[in-house]
This record gives structure tokens, sequence and C-alpha cells, in this order.
């Protein structure tokens, strides 16, 4: 009896779960071919606007774990001036709008306040300059990065100046234009985007945001095509990236082997912002497009930093911040002319340091071992009997010495500057040298004024290790100086 209810149980789930699959195909069926019966499809942006074309970067509370307008001395700062590039760069402080003072505002009020049309009055804070725009309108658009989970951090080659990541990200395009279409027929769930429909040139525009990404390997990467989405009346398109990014890394080795470096993901939007309609794509009007984290973002990443498997890296920090990758000289193909291209990116930036245990047990400690043998030698007595053991003894101290100079080698490229460890070595390597010359030089007042090779001897002994010391206490105390700050 028992068996015959089981089995009775397990049909009745197994038909309920395929009607239901049947019942998303047909509503997902008939969603595109409605839209695969319209003749024309027209660029979709998020809406028409008509205002300065401010717009004010963003910034994460860690504590609150919400986004609000970034903002230096209380004063909103700008994330892209669409119609005055010049005079307003990405990171100027905006004092008053129209004379109204932005500090004592709240985000939602400036941002209100950032779509009046008209003739607009601009303040900057550092600088105190006044600015005029008069409004135009333009096309606006805003893809969404719902979620960034990062799994891992596979591999940090710092020599090739490569790192990879095993990531899921989830992007968002609303779609206002096709929400009277879905109203009747699409359920809050996920539908595909039929092949007849993207033959007809139904424009998916969520599909151009592009990892800034060196190499990608489709064999360990799966991106997947955008899909619709309809929830609490909100039609999107959605698309998900995932698997491995192997992304390039400006490496700083100055402090090496006490440096910091960042991580930087950078995140295309794949669209130009341009205030000129004939520069635009489609040609016509001005636009603007933006790819902006969600707070899901912001936190997978600060959950990585959590469960961090790195043995040679610290996780120090991780922030997303935006920036606008200007392109001089861009020659367009659509257009057929050269212009300056302004793209909108942001950038998933993870601060790690360097755990420096290796390198200072195994390097460090011993040059200054070798440093110390050779060093010693100035304690022998500066005789004649003597003078072959100081020698033997300081030049196979230096020998040494040089053969550390390749055990490194494999962990920094080739630079055109020291690294701080080489200056290390550098010092230590004049500083084993000298009680070879001083021996040598001092070999001839040996017989004839011993009192004065002796004092000269305890003089280098005496300053050379109080140089010593100055001399690499400069090279590991200078501040670090990070790029990128978080």
């Amino acid at each position: 009896m028992f068996f015959k209810r089981l089995i009775i149980l397990l049909f009745t789930s197994l038909f309920l779960c395929s009607n239901t699959i049947l019942t998303q195909a047909d509503e997902g069926d008939a969603f595109n071919e409605k839209l695969t019966s319209k003749d024309n499809y027209v660029y979709p942006y998020l809406e028409t606007r008509n205002d300065a074309g401010i717009f004010y970067d963003f910034s994460w509370n860690t504590k609150e774990k919400s986004i609000s307008i970034k903002r230096e001395n209380n004063y909103p700062v700008v994330r892209f001036s669409l119609f005055n590039k010049d005079s307003i760069l990405p990171g100027t402080a905006i004092k008053s709008f129209n004379g109204i003072d932005l500090s004592k505002l709240k985000d939602d009020q400036i941002l209100e306040l950032s779509k009046n049309s008209g003739t607009i009055n601009l303040e900057l804070f550092k600088s105190g300059n006044l600015i005029t725009i008069e409004s135009k309108s333009y096309k606006y658009n805003n893809f969404k990065l719902l979620n960034f989970d990062l799994h891992s951090i596979n591999e940090i080659d710092t020599k090739r100046g490569i790192f990879k990541i095993s990531f899921n990200a989830v992007f968002s395009n609303t779609r206002p234009d096709l929400l009277n279409d879905a109203k009747d027929i699409l359920k809050d769930d996920l539908y595909e985007i039929s092949e007849e429909l993207r033959d007809k040139g139904f424009f998916v525009p969520v599909e151009s945001i592009e990892f800034n990404e060196y190499k990608i390997d489709v064999d360990i990467r799966d991106l997947w095509p955008a899909e619709f989405s309809y929830d609490n009346g909100i039609v999107r398109t959605i698309m998900e990236d995932v698997g491995v990014g192997q992304f390039r890394s400006d490496f700083d080795f100055r402090k090496f082997p006490f440096d910091t470096q960042t991580l930087k993901i950078a995140i295309k939007s794949g669209h130009r912002s341009t205030s000129n309609p004939n520069f635009a794509w489609p040609k016509g009007h001005a636009s603007v497009t933006f790819i902006t984290p969600d707070v899901g973002a912001f936190i997978g990443l600060e959950q990585y930093s959590k469960k961090n498997y790195l043995k040679a890296w610290k996780v120090v920090a991780t922030d997303i911040i935006s920036e606008v990758e200007i392109t001089e000289n861009y020659y367009d193909s659509y257009i057929g002319t050269y212009l300056i291209d302004h793209q909108n990116v942001i950038n998933l930036l993870v601060k790690i340091k360097r755990n420096p245990q290796y390198y200072v047990y195994k390097i460090i400690i011993p040059v200054f071992l070798i440093l110390a043998i050779a060093w010693l030698v100035l304690w022998i007595p500066i005789i004649p009997s003597q003078i072959e053991s100081r020698l033997t003894t300081s030049i196979v101290a230096l020998l040494a010495l040089i053969a550390y100079n390749f055990v490194f080698n494999n962990d920094v490229p080739e630079l055109s500057y020291l690294t701080n460890l080489d200056k290390y070595i550098l010092v230590s390597y004049i500083f084993c040298a000298i009680p070879t010359f001083t021996t040598i030089i001092l070999s001839r007042f040996v017989t004839n004024d011993q009192k004065k090779s002796f004092k000269i001897n305890r003089l280098v002994r005496f300053w050379g290790i109080f140089i010593y010391f100055v001399l690499n206490a400069l090279i590991f105390s200078v501040p670090y100086v990070d790029k990128l700050s978080l």
C-alpha cells in the first residue's frame, strides 16, 4: 500500500512539474510571437531626458549595506558630465545647483533636482568656478550589475601581470518599451528570447556588456544569452556570465616584498556616451549609457574577503568604483570619422597585501647573516698573517650573496626600476664588498703604519654598521602610495 501511494505521489509531482514547464513555455512563445509580429524595432533606452546631463557617482556604505551618492565634504561628486566634459571632470564636487546648497540635500532630493530643465548654474566646490549649462534632450540608459559572486582568485602571476578568477555575474537592463506587450502574457518568471526574434533585428542592449579581459577560454566560461524577466510589473532582460576570467594587471613592485596590489576587474557598458547626435549609435540624439553596481555586487565582493583561499596574499579591502574610459582619435567605421570616445566603466577592485614571511626568512635574514659574516672580517686583526684569511672570508661571503640574487627572479618581471628587495640586496652587495676593499687598501699600511691601519679599520667597522642600518630603514619605511584608492 505504501509503495502504491508513493508511485501515485511521484506521478502527480511529475505531471504538475511538466504542466508548469509547458505553461511557462506557452507564455514565452506567445510573448516572442507578439514581438516578432512587429515590423521594426527602435533601439530601447530607459528614458528620454531634458536636463543638464550631470550624473553623480556612487558610494558603498559597508555598515548599512546601502548605496548612496558619493560625497566630498558632503557635496555630491560627479560621475559624468554629458554636455560639459572639459570643465566638469569626473570626481568634481558640485557645491550648488541654481544657488541651492547641495550639501544640505538628501540623495533623492539631489537626483530629483538634477532633472530640472532650462538654464542650470553650477558652482564647483574646490575651484569655486561657476558653470552655466543649457539643458538639452538626450537618451539615457543604465545597465545594472545585479550580482557579482567572486568564488575564488585562482592564480596571481605577478611576473606575467595576469590573474585568474572564478566568478558568477548577473546583468540587468530594464525594458519599459516591452511593458505593454508583457502585461497580459508573462508571469513572474524568466523566458528565452527566440532566435526568430533576434534574426528580425530585435535589440538586446545588455548583451553589449563585456569584461575587459586579455583572453577568454570558452571551455571554462559560460556566457548565457539574455532572457526576458517579468517581476512585479517590470520587464527586464537578464544576462548571466559564469566561469573563469583572465585579466591583466599593472602590478607595482616598488615595495616588494612588502607590497600591496590592486586587482582590477573592468566591466564596460559597450556603448559610447556623447553629446553629439551624429556620433551616437543610433544617430539622431545625444545619449549616455552607464553600468552601475547593485547591492548584490558589493556584498559578493565583501563575502569573498571573508573566505580568501590565497596563501601568499591577504585580502585587505574590496570596492567598486566608476571610471570614464577615454580613447583619443578613435576611428568609428560606422560614422567614418575620428572622434574622442567616452565610455562609462566600472572597476571591481580587490586590494591584496603580500604575505612577506617567505622572503623575510629565505632571503632577507640569510642575506643579512652572509653580510654579518663578511663584516666580522673587520674584527680579524689587520696583520700580515691574517690578511689572506680576511680576504678569503669576505670574498666567499660576497659570492654567496650574489647567488641569492637568483632566488626570487621568478616572482617579479624584468623591471625598469628597483624594488625594495633589490635596493636591500644592492646595499648588501656594497657593504659586503667593503671589508674586501678595506683589507686590500689597509694591507699597504700594515708594515709601515700599523696604528693608522687599526684606526681606519675601527672607523669603517663602526660607521659601516650605522650607515647600513640607516639606509635599510629608509628603504623599507617609505610609505606606499596605491594608484587605485579603496
